[in-house]
């Protein structure tokens, strides 16, 4: 079992970033991603499993967000955890067919917002990854709400 450093666990946040949710290129996910990783919502809840569920996480929203990228702010790395504060934008010009906005039709409308990721590491690759975003913000943003939410400012 490979014990890594917190600047190698950065790392390997840092590459999921540029290369896997920024770039689209999936060809390095076998050395990012564990075997057993697992993709939770806010709430906790497992929507994915293994690099081919986390693969397909990604690729729902690239297609939804055909521009979608996304900044890390500040990375805090301690033991076998990563935290990342993160800015995320994109333009809802495609067909999302996971998390809260499923279902929705394209707005082509553009948003920018917010979130914190965890990311656990295990044998130096990514086990565990659990994004807390502000949803209401950016479904907000992309007019997605309903109508009585919107004349309230949510």
């Amino acid at each position: 079992m490979a014990i890594s450093t917190a600047t190698e666990n950065k790392q390997i946040v840092e590459r999921t970033l540029k290369e896997c949710w920024n770039e689209g290129n999936f060809e390095s996910l076998s050395q990012l991603a564990h075997d057993d990783i697992r993709v939770l919502d806010d709430d906790g809840n497992t929507v994915a499993t293994g690099p081919d569920g986390f693969r397909k996480h990604i690729e729902a929203w690239r297609t939804a967000f055909p521009d979608f990228t996304v900044e890390a702010k500040e990375l805090i790395a301690e033991d076998d955890v990563v935290v990342l504060r993160f800015m995320e934008e994109g333009t809802f010009n495609g067909e999302l067919t996971r998390g809260e906005l499923a279902g929705i039709d394209p707005t082509g409308k553009h948003y920018r917002s917010s979130g914190v990721a965890f990311h656990r590491i295990k044998d130096g690759k990514l086990a565990e990854f659990w994004v807390i975003d502000d949803s209401l913000n950016y479904a907000q943003q992309l007019g997605v709400l309903p109508d009585d939410l919107q004349k309230i400012g949510m």
